[in-house]
């Protein structure tokens, strides 16, 4: 006889745009997925002012578990930061952060996205792999360690409006 056991399922993530009551929450996922390589405060207060359509947490009862953050300059998009909690891994939060932002852009018109990661950081890389992101070059000593990054880059298709802002008619930079 086999025993029926529970499905594990996880809470309901929902993504939306960075409050400033985010801030803690998004620092301490900035800091446990990137240590010592981890951006202070006012990057994000930044992206929070600059380009406040274009960062995104997914949050789980409450909480931030994830974020996005981009900026757009013309024609061409950054994602500047993407992490998910260590606790929340594995379960498609990066993957629909990608996606929300990378809907956003193309909606905008932008015609290039890029971002940069650790070549140490396969599942990263996977992920960006897999949303059709293509290196286009390795950065020599990009990290405080003196760690290489590789710049990858996303060519968005149908680009209509490029460098509208996605909400003020300006692009955000």
């Amino acid at each position: 006889m086999r025993r029926n056991r529970p499905i594990r399922r996880s809470p309901r993530t929902r993504i939306g745009r960075f409050r400033l009551a985010d801030l803690k929450d998004v620092l301490g996922i900035e800091s446990a997925a990137f240590r010592r390589d981890a951006f202070p405060a006012e990057v994000f207060l930044r992206l929070h002012q600059d380009c406040p359509e274009l960062f995104l947490v997914a949050k789980s009862h409450g909480s931030a578990v994830g974020y996005a953050g981009s900026f757009i300059e013309g024609s061409d998009a950054e994602i500047v930061s993407i992490a998910v909690d260590p606790k929340h891994r594995g379960r498609g939060i990066g993957k629909a952060l990608m996606m929300h932002t990378l809907a956003k852009l193309k909606a905008s018109g932008i015609q290039r996205v890029t971002l940069t990661v650790r070549p140490s950081n396969r599942p990263a890389m996977r992920l960006y792999s897999i949303l059709g992101f293509q290196p286009v070059r390795r950065i020599s000593r990009y990290y405080a360690d003196g760690a290489d990054a590789i710049e990858m880059q996303l060519v968005l298709s149908h680009a209509t409006r490029a460098g509208a802002s996605i909400s003020s008619g300006k692009a955000c930079s």
